[in-house]
């Protein structure tokens, strides 16, 4: 029986393209993709909703949100490819505006940010690991956000993004022993081209999402036991702006120019 990988990740769970899945668990090498410039934006902005939170939660920090994103940006974009790097350090003045932008909107008590979750589900035999960005009260009621940053404003939640949570609020649960799921909402910061924007979407677990989690769960270990990585080239996704495998996959897999050709019979 393998003992490797020894957990998943939500967000390998619900993968488009079984390439990925491939390197990610796989591939004896074990290789870490660069962070894209979306990737670390992200991070970044979670840097300074960090320093905001903390100041709530009692930890004062004599720190402006300006000097926290720069720190972490410097930070984040060591190592990273300079097209990328690029990027980032473009976006610091928007990223800064998403945060204090962000600050205006917080209206719950921060209990922790990046919560660690551990979560068994039966027919899986690997456990599910990940971090919620934030858990929090309102009242006496628990709430789990989790932040999202996108350059367009969605209409509604992606694809995902429920079932994200239900696997949060899941574990909420049992953490807290609470009687029934807590709330849970994804919280985006947009960065346009001229301005920043923020759109809250109240995320209502259902039994069908929890249904929809269990049976993508089996379906990922059904995959990574048999070795079934169908490649999907076609998907939207399939770019270096959203995979860091991008280069390496279109390097390492391709048919070779002289075979094209000689593929085919009739």
């Amino acid at each position: 029986m393998r003992d490797w990988p020894n957990h998943y990740s939500y967000s390998q769970k619900s993968e488009f393209c079984g390439r990925k899945l491939w390197y990610r668990y796989r591939d004896e090498r074990k290789i870490k993709p660069p962070p894209t410039a979306s990737m670390q934006i992200g991070n970044i902005v979670e840097d300074g909703v960090r320093l905001l939170l903390d100041n709530r939660m009692g930890v004062t920090r004599n720190e402006s949100i300006e000097s926290v994103v720069s720190a972490s940006m410097e930070k984040r974009v060591f190592g990273m490819e300079s097209s990328e790097a690029t990027k980032v350090v473009e976006a610091l003045p928007k990223m800064c505006d998403m945060v204090a932008l962000y600050e205006r909107h917080i209206d719950y008590e921060p209990i922790c940010m990046q919560a660690k979750i551990h979560l068994k589900i039966k027919g899986v035999r690997r456990p599910f690991t990940g971090y919620a960005d934030i858990v929090a009260k309102r009242g006496d009621s628990y709430v789990i956000i989790d932040l999202k940053t996108k350059e367009k404003k969605p209409s509604k939640p992606q694809e995902g993004w429920v079932q994200q949570l239900a696997l949060y609020a899941i574990w909420g649960a049992f953490e807290y022993d609470l009687s029934e799921l807590p709330a849970t909402e994804n919280h985006v910061l947009i960065r346009r081209k001229n301005d920043v924007d923020f759109v809250k979407f109240d995320n209502w677990v259902s039994e069908k999402d929890v249904s929809e989690l269990i049976l993508t769960a089996r379906d990922l270990e059904w995959r990574v036991e048999n070795d079934y990585f169908p490649i999907n080239r076609s998907h939207t996704l399939c770019d270096s702006r959203y995979c860091g495998f991008y280069e390496l996959c279109h390097e390492e897999v391709k048919v070779d120019e002289a075979e094209v050709y000689r593929a085919f019979a009739v």
